[in-house]
């Protein structure tokens, strides 16, 4: 693997990420940001490996509301306090 050490992954984005590099190879500018909750629980190797029982469903499902909560939270506090500013115009972007 690339990153040995990481013990997380967000899957989700790179939808996002594919459509932006398409766009950027055809010369588009993309602005984008995403902000999420997470609530996935990374189990330890020795956990996955005796195949303990499957808890990681039920405590994600009790964190799902607070991340949730958590990102609208914050989303709205970056958007009170003026953020995200407009991209800067750039004279040598069409787009």
């Amino acid at each position: 693997t690339l990153f040995p050490k990481a013990i997380a992954v967000e899957m989700e984005g790179l939808g996002a990420a594919n459509a932006i590099e398409v766009a950027t190879a055809k010369d588009k500018t993309v602005h984008f940001l995403m902000i999420r909750g997470i609530s996935d629980l990374p189990r330890p190797e020795e956990q996955v490996e005796e195949n303990r029982p499957k808890q990681g469903t039920d405590e994600r499902d009790a964190w799902k509301k607070y991340a949730s909560e958590t990102a609208a939270a914050f989303t709205a506090s970056f958007i009170k306090s003026g953020l995200p500013k407009p991209p800067r115009n750039n004279p040598e972007d069409p787009g």
